[in-house]
């Protein structure tokens, strides 16, 4: 009953959908519901409160508490490429820590990280820091972390950041021009959510550790499956365009060693004497040039920001 509400408010395509309606029908409504007070939210179960975030949650706390560790200490090392969609992070990369500690995000084991930056913030870019080296770590200036207070569970506070309208309303609230928009501090303190008692917060993020560990298996074979119908594709155009259709067909060496027999009736040429590369350009030369970054994804040049040339003493 618990994880009924919370479900409901995730991010899921069609197929997500139907795969979860079916886990959502063992369970029975709350039987009484309240307005909520936040337009985007409705009603809740009548004994949840709502409360913003900045009273259950402590926003990029200090590194002050690793100050006892020696500098030559690893420590992982968490730069944006490190960061997946929806809850993983690639904790292969450590460093000193007088390397990073100044100039980097600082997070630790529990901490729920999310991307700031456009496109990542919509793409969902984030997770619940676990395994950490040495239990901390520090990451790209791209991230906002968010460290669960007393009456929060953590990942439950993970699954909230991945909430529809937390995505969405942060994305209203961005700020900067260009690939260079990011969702400001103000937008996550001030974000109102319903908060169930502790129980139930845990019955709900042990709910959707469950659904979503058997929809990202379904999406695993999905994938997998994709991956031999494209091999497939590629076998039976390589076939069909170097042997022909006919199978029984004679058959003759082509002399090209990656190509093998081909039928007997067929030639070989040199592309060159097939083709020619066709060189089409603007018409006015006044389109928008664009840029691409791992970064900010695809985004005009005219917004990247011009590096300068330090001055000479």
């Amino acid at each position: 009953m618990a994880a009924r509400w919370a479900l409901e408010a995730c991010i899921m395509n069609d197929a997500m959908k139907r795969e979860c309606a079916g886990a959502l029908q063992r369970f029975e409504p709350y039987p009484t519901y309240r307005d909520s007070g936040v337009e985007w939210l409705g009603g809740i179960p009548a004994h949840w409160e709502v409360k913003r975030l900045r009273f259950i949650v402590a926003l990029n706390p200090s590194a002050s508490e690793v100050r006892g560790l020696s500098t030559d200490a690893e420590v992982s090392f968490v730069p944006m490429e490190a960061v997946d969609e929806y809850g993983t992070l690639d904790l292969a990369r450590t460093k000193a820590l007088a390397e990073v500690g100044s100039g980097y995000t600082y997070f630790r084991n529990g901490d729920v990280v999310l991307a700031k930056i456009t496109p990542c913030f919509e793409n969902g870019k984030g997770a619940r820091a676990v395994g950490l080296t040495k239990g901390i770590a520090f990451g790209t200036t791209e991230l906002h972390v968010l460290r669960a207070k007393m009456a929060l569970d953590e990942q439950y506070l993970f699954y909230l950041t991945l909430g529809d309208a937390f995505r969405r309303l942060g994305e209203a609230e961005m700020y900067g021009a260009g690939g260079q928009k990011r969702v400001p501090e103000s937008f996550i303190q001030d974000f109102r959510h319903p908060l169930p008692p502790l129980a139930e917060q845990r019955a709900i993020a042990g709910f959707l550790d469950r659904q979503t560990a058997r929809i990202d298996a379904l999406v695993a074979k999905k994938e997998r499956l994709i991956e031999l119908l494209k091999e497939q594709r590629t076998a039976l155009i390589t076939r069909a365009v170097t042997r022909g259709l006919d199978p029984t067909v004679p058959m003759k060496d082509s002399s090209v060693e990656w190509l093998g027999k081909i039928p007997k009736h067929w030639e070989i040429e040199e592309n060159r004497w097939l083709f020619r590369e066709a060189e089409m350009r603007s018409a006015r030369g006044e389109e928008e040039l664009l840029t691409v970054s791992h970064i900010t994804g695809v985004t005009r040049r005219s917004d990247k920001p011009r590096a300068t040339r330090p001055r000479s003493s």
